[in-house]
């Protein structure tokens, strides 16, 4: 390295040494501020923070900065104090012919009882929700919507001060020597002769204490007469006093202090005199705002006020102990040793060439500096740095064993002579990321796993099943290693079984380390520390951005007992382990609500809004603009709805009253409105609406009823006729149906030549279709008929089947077949569906099984059911439904819509569980007529 980049390079580390940058985030005009001139910050009840410059007052509430100008009613830009009361009114002071406060975003503003007159307050005090204030000679009270003067005794040329109206100390009376405590009627309460009273820089009141401001101390006057002087630590410039969530701060150049109730002085804090601050401000949750003159404000988040950093906005890869002491690789600048208690950093070794590691090889009582283009070698017993010139580029790990030093480069493992450093062997491996010793031997980590060395060969680890890429190893005894993965979580290998870590899923683990019995992992989402219970370990803790962490993509770790030092691309930092995470997220609410693109109503009250829109905000100084929430509009959602969107929106509301819920956290919020109906939607429309239908349809339906009972007769008549008609069409149907499978069956004898067989049959089927002939022309049948036709049927079907059928018919005692009636050929489809498509398929013999069971008189049920292979596995072989089928279901319809009959009909599965599943039909039926 030549003398220049040495300088440049101490330079840099001069100039790191006084760094703030990393703790302190500065708010400009850049980031929204009207102005970069800051009088003062401050906070309300609702958690807003209000910022006063001279070129407008600003609210912010973590993300947006809403700007007040006199654009929104300011009487000037150039504000310069704020006082907030306990109704949460904004009160602001300027010099101008009017003055007033700030509420729900409005602005309220006041001028003086005497015209034009210009109001200057100098002195600005607060008692509960009263404000009052003077100029160097007159007092001013709100009064009547007008700022009034107060008249009163004067005394040596000073007017009177009014002080504390309930104790009856109404007056101080100010003179070269000694100030005076007067009660309403000038009677003199206390006489105060302290140079602080005499000489204060300012004065101001809140509630029932007075102060009396200087440069190195300030008095106190409180509502007992009581007084106390208190000594500042430190001399200022700027003395201010400042109330806010019920606490008391003092705050000057470069320093902010609360007091107690005995107006003792605790937490102070001195800011770095290099931001040049005048006036800060600590908000309810332990923030500080820093304001200047010139640069805007600072914000440091209390999360940060104990963090630590060097080398900020520089990517430093590697932290290590080395020698005793911890070594840092900071990007393009070199190695440092550094300070784990101050964080302060001294060179180890400066250069520009790339640093890839450094290792510590205690065999040969040497360090390694692994480089791009270089390696540097520290003699431990000499300590003395010398440059080795190798063969071989881009080493990244080194180990040693059996008398060789074994080095690691992205594609390569060398075997390297520890004492000329030349390369003796060079074996290819690609995707290598880590090497080290393991029970004696090398190994290896890569993109898809282990593997180790055996006499200059790598081989892979026998029963060990894990292919993920490898980036960090932690060895805990001779069985147990806990790995980190590049995106697929932290592992523990033990006797060459893997588990993965609880909670570590998907994570890039860097770095792992074991500190007083805690694991810790660095991550690309921060830092975890996990406590071993029962062989198991169990995450206990998360460090991020949130606890100060400059970045959740941690490289790597150095644990002490009450810090973690960690690495990353945006340096070293140094946060305390007990850090106590704190939420910044204050409240959540509605921003601003709109209907049908125009402003809201001041009632809430909208008349047909085809769209709701709600634009969602939240107090929030994490410095996250990501806002995620849970909403629901009651009365018509129930049930939460999670979003991470700022603005909701409903379209085309019922009429009604909704209140929207919103919910983050622990903290919540609701917002009410009312959609009101329209003319044609209120209630009395509507019944008289209603009232007016009804009478319509009472004549309407009187007139039509007349013309429906002179056709109902006809109609029916008609309806009767034409049902008996499509009956007796659907039973011609019938008949060539089955006269087709009967004759099928006979010409299947035929063709097998069993004259006796088919001369039997056509015996049997001659009779049965004389018989049917018969009664096809008949609307009903008695069911000792209809059984009779079905047993003929059933007949002819056996000698068809070879005697494979077989069926049973089971006639309830309760039934008289010979009066109880059915409609004719019902049964008879449903039959032959169960012979042709149940036991037709079947290997082994078939069953039908028909019963005729009585329920009352006029009911009676039929179950028609077969052992068959069942419609599900005709529909498999291809037959689908049969059109006997379809006949039925029409047929059904048509005797339904007779009047004479009420049949319903259902077909199940009779065995799901067996391969032939039969089948099972089931009538029931009421003969009406």
């Amino acid at each position: 390295m030549n003398t220049k980049k040495l300088h440049i390079t101490l330079l840099l580390i001069l100039i790191w040494s006084f760094s703030f940058a990393q703790q302190y985030i500065n708010f400009t005009t850049n980031d929204g501020l009207p102005s970069n001139h800051i009088y003062k910050i401050t906070q309300d009840k609702e958690g807003f923070i209000w910022i006063l410059t001279d070129k407008g007052v600003v609210k912010y509430n973590g993300t947006t900065f809403k700007v007040f100008t006199t654009k929104e009613g300011l009487p000037s830009n150039d504000i310069w104090d704020i006082r907030i009361t306990p109704d949460n009114k904004k009160w602001f002071f300027t010099k101008a012919t009017k003055l007033g406060y700030i509420k729900q975003d409005s602005v309220y503003t006041f001028s003086s009882n005497e015209e034009k007159k210009i109001l200057y307050p100098v002195n600005i005090h607060q008692f509960k929700n009263e404000i009052f204030f003077s100029d160097f000679h007159t007092n001013y009270f709100l009064k009547n919507n007008r700022w009034t003067k107060h008249i009163s005794r004067q005394s040596n040329g000073m007017e009177l001060f009014p002080f504390l109206k309930e104790k009856n100390i109404t007056y101080l009376d100010f003179f070269k020597d000694k100030v005076l405590v007067l009660d309403s009627n000038y009677k003199l309460r206390k006489k105060l002769e302290e140079d602080i009273f005499l000489k204060s820089e300012s004065r101001s009141q809140f509630d029932s204490v007075f102060y009396f401001l200087g440069n190195k101390h300030f008095g106190i006057l409180d509502e007992n007469l009581k007084t106390k002087i208190v000594e500042l630590k430190e001399e200022s410039n700027f003395v201010r006093v400042n109330k806010a969530n019920n606490k008391i701060q003092i705050t000057g150049l470069n320093f902010n202090t609360f007091i107690d109730k005995e107006y003792n002085l605790l937490n102070h804090f001195s800011v770095p005199k290099e931001l040049n601050s005048h006036f800060t401000f600590v908000d309810k949750t332990g923030n500080y705002w820093i304001a200047t003159f010139s640069n805007g404000f600072y914000f440091l988040p209390k999360n940060k006020r104990n963090v630590k950093s060097i080398f900020e906005n520089k990517k430093v890869s590697r932290i290590k102990k080395i020698n005793d002491e911890l070594w840092v690789n900071v990007f393009d600048m070199g190695v440092y040793k550094i300070d784990s208690v101050n964080l302060e950093s001294t060179p180890k070794y400066l250069t520009n060439n790339f640093i890839y590691n450094f290792t510590e090889i205690n065999d040969l009582d040497k360090t390694y500096i692994l480089g791009k283009q270089e390696t540097v070698v520290l003699d431990k017993p000499k300590k003395k740095l010398i440059l080795e010139n190798q063969e071989f580029e881009n080493v990244r790990g080194l180990t040693f064993h059996n008398d060789y030093l074994y080095g690691i480069a992205s594609s390569r493992l060398f075997k390297i002579d520890p004492k000329s450093f030349k390369v003796v062997k060079e074996i290819i491996q690609n995707g290598i990321r880590k090497i080290f010793k393991f029970n004696n031997k090398v190994y290896i980590a890569t993109a898809s796993g282990f593997k180790y060395l055996k006499e200059d060969n790598l081989i892979d680890v026998q029963n060990l099943d894990f292919d993920k890429p490898v980036i960090s190893v932690l060895i805990l005894n001779e069985d147990k290693l806990i790995i980190g993965t590049e995106g697929f979580g932290a592992y523990l290998l033990e006797n060459n079984k893997v588990t993965l870590i609880n909670q570590t899923a998907f994570l890039s683990v860097q770095d792992c380390l074991i500190k007083n019995n805690f694991l810790w992992l660095a991550t690309n989402k921060g830092v975890l520390k996990f406590n071993n219970q029962d062989d198991d370990w169990k995450l206990i803790r998360k460090y991020t951005t949130a606890d100060g962490l400059p970045s959740n993509l941690v490289h790597q770790l150095y644990v002490t007992d009450k810090n973690i030092i960690s690495t990353s691309n945006e340096g070293v930092s140094s946060i305390p382990i007990a850090v106590n995470y704190i939420t910044n997220s204050l409240s959540i609410y509605v921003d601003n609500h709109k209907y049908n693109n125009l402003s809201t109503s001041k009632n809430n009250k909208y008349k047909n809004p085809s769209q709701m829109d709600f634009k969602i905000s939240e107090i929030d100084f994490s410095l996250d603009n990501k806002i995620t929430f849970q909403y629901k509009l009651l009365p018509i959602q129930k049930k939460w709805f999670t979003t991470n969107s700022s603005q909701l929106s409903f379209n085309n509301l019922a009429p009604n009253k909704y209140t929207l819920l919103l919910k983050k956290g622990d903290n919540s919020a609701s917002y009410e409105f009312q959609i009101l109906p329209l003319w044609y939607q209120t209630l009395i429309f509507k019944i008289a609406v209603g009232f007016g239908s009804l009478s319509l349809l009472f004549f309407i339906f009187s007139f039509l009823k007349k013309l429906e009972l002179k056709k109902q007769e006809e109609k029916f008549t008609q309806e009767k006729l034409l049902s008996e008609t499509q009956l007796r069409a659907l039973r011609s149907q019938m008949n060539p149906h089955f006269v087709f499978n009967s004759l099928a069956a006979i010409q299947f004898y035929i063709n097998d030549n069993n004259f006796e067989a088919s001369e039997k049959y056509l015996l049997k089927f001659s009779k049965l279709i004389r018989q049917f002939f018969e009664l096809s022309k008949e609307e009903k049948i008695s069911i000792e008929t209809e059984i009779s036709l079905l047993k003929g049927y059933l007949d002819i079907e056996i000698l068809r089947f070879n005697k494979k059928l077989n069926y049973t018919i089971n006639i309830d005692e309760k039934l008289n077949i010979k009066q109880a009636t059915i409609p004719t050929m019902l049964l008879q489809p449903v039959v032959e569906n169960a012979v042709n498509h149940g036991i037709f398929n079947k290997v082994e013999n078939g069953l039908i099984t028909i019963s005729f069971t009585a329920i009352d008189q006029q009911t009676y049920k039929v179950e028609i059911t077969d052992d068959g292979v069942g419609f599900v596995n005709t529909k498999k072989i291809g037959l689908g439904k049969v059109k006997s089928t379809n006949v039925l279901e029409e047929r059904l319809r048509y005797l339904n819509q007779s009047g004479n009959w009420k049949i319903s009909y259902d077909t199940e599965v009779l065995h799901p569980t067996l391969e032939d599943k039969g089948n099972k039909s089931t009538f029931i039926i009421t003969q009406i007529k």
